[in-house]
């Protein structure tokens, strides 16, 4: 009986897990919700759209909530020590590149604390579940719109969250060991603040480049800007895994993609480039389970009328210099 409900868990999961399957979505053998245990007391909902639809799409949101029988109080101002449940449905208007268009790129994000293993047991605000759409453009989107949107995000969320709840009672966490292992010695001889403040270069404290796997891709040009991106890394004296077929958890990709942005917005690409930090993350309210956690990223999203090689030479620049900066702040102890 029990290996036909986790097979069942297993089926639903490719449907919660949202218009573009994540690893966010699913921890440790791949089904098991990161929701799993998710106390919603602890999680304050945001809603980031047209100003004029805000208040409707919170109360839509939370109707669905208590039609699924899920009692749901959350308070809509900044709180410490709430994770927050993130809807993003807000278009972007492209007046100048594409009138009377919009950019849109909707998500719904759990936003919470992990804990990296190697930074002393800090943990740092990340994603711990997700669902998203990718970017494309619209025209003007109707109040309906929203709220299909709005449905299958927040539908999506519920059956992840009940899956969760389902599965607590074989994966809550140990009350007596708050930490795993290697993890609660290095939190314990650290004595690191229960809550403060997170930087911009935090995700790379305590950084050992010899143990990430450094990779980059930008279509036809891929090897010219990976071996470009390589050689501006070992010039600031950063060596990361020389072994391009060794196996670790912690991976930086540089990514340089585009792709038409058709009859929306004839003859104009939608570019994307990112430098993201990958790594595996305990859930600090759960720590039996861990998530593919982007520690690190930076991106832009742009449309163009075409990307050059000089576009993608001088993203690349830009993206492995912010990573430089980044570490060095982090690491100074590393700076030669």
């Amino acid at each position: 009986m029990k290996a036909c409900i986790w097979s069942i868990l297993i089926i639903l999961s490719v449907w919660a897990s949202g218009f573009n399957d994540t690893l966010e979505s699913w921890a440790g053998n791949g089904s098991v919700p990161t929701t799993t245990g998710l106390d919603l007391d602890t999680v304050r909902f945001q809603v980031i759209s047209p100003p004029e639809l805000e208040d409707h799409l919170y109360n839509r949101a939370l109707n669905h909530f208590a039609k699924a029988g899920i009692s749901w109080n959350s308070p809509r101002s900044s709180t410490k020590k709430k994770a927050v449940l993130q809807l993003m449905l807000k278009p972007d208007p492209m007046a100048k590149v594409c009138p009377g268009k919009f950019l849109y790129e909707p998500m719904l994000v759990l936003r919470d604390k992990v804990i990296v293993s190697r930074n002393g047991g800090k943990d740092i605000e990340n994603q711990t579940w997700s669902s998203q759409a990718p970017p494309h453009i619209i025209p003007a989107r109707t109040s309906k719109e929203f709220d299909s949107d709005l449905d299958e995000f927040i539908q999506k969320f519920i059956v992840n969250y009940q899956l969760g709840q389902a599965a607590y009672s074989e994966f809550a966490p140990d009350p007596q060991v708050p930490l795993s292992g290697h993890v609660k010695d290095m939190a314990l001889s650290t004595k690191i603040p229960e809550e403060h403040e997170t930087n911009a270069h935090e995700g790379l404290e305590r950084l050992n480049l010899s143990k990430v796997k450094f990779s980059g891709w930008a279509g036809r040009y891929t090897n010219q800007i990976d071996s470009r991106a390589r050689k501006q890394l070992e010039r600031a004296n950063l060596q990361f895994i020389s072994n391009p077929d060794s196996h670790t958890s912690r991976t930086l990709r540089l990514s340089l993609s585009s792709w038409p942005a058709r009859e929306e917005c004839p003859n104009k690409v939608l570019y994307e480039a990112s430098l993201v930090l990958t790594e595996r993350a305990q859930i600090k309210r759960n720590p039996k389970l861990y998530v593919w956690s982007d520690t690190w990223s930076r991106r832009k999203l742009t449309v163009l009328d075409a990307v050059s090689l000089e576009q993608l030479k001088a993203d690349q620049e830009d993206l492995i210099a912010d990573f430089i900066l980044s570490y060095r702040t982090a690491n100074p102890d590393k700076t030669p």
